[in-house]
């Protein structure tokens, strides 16, 4: 059986996630990473995990005690007007790093992982990775 394993899922991104997932019908074990904001989930399939995941020693204990098979890494930082250049997010890519690593040691299958789309050159309007340039803003 599929056990997922979602952060940030009480975020933008996550929400819709975790929604869509309700609405299937699979049979599958998901766990919810939050800091700060957990989720009112009442399907018995998920279940949250409070983590910071900015500190090394958390994620590895969460992906020991977990052992997921798919992991949806969408957790950030996203302050508003912020986040463009916020030093924060130099963190968040070297725990982001460390969060992939200890899921493949540790046998995982599936990594999925959203980022922004500020490579990319946006003039042209559709933001395909194999086909538009990149151009870093």
């Amino acid at each position: 059986m599929k056990k997922i394993l979602i952060t940030g899922a009480s975020g933008f991104f996550g929400r819709s996630l975790v929604s869509a997932l309700e609405g299937m019908s699979d049979e599958f074990e998901c766990i919810c990473i939050y800091n700060t904001n957990p989720l009112e989930i009442s399907d018995v399939r998920f279940r949250q995990i409070q983590c910071n995941l900015l500190i090394k020693k958390e994620i590895d204990i969460l992906i020991k005690q977990t052992k997921p098979t798919h992991l949806i890494h969408l957790a950030w930082f996203v302050s508003p007007g912020s986040f463009w250049k916020a030093p924060e997010n130099i963190e968040w890519l070297t725990n982001s790093i460390h969060l992939f690593q200890a899921f493949c040691a540790n046998k995982g299958q599936v990594f999925m992982g959203a980022g922004t789309l500020a490579e990319y050159d946006w003039r042209y309007g559709v933001l395909d990775e194999s086909s538009t340039s990149l151009v870093p803003n």
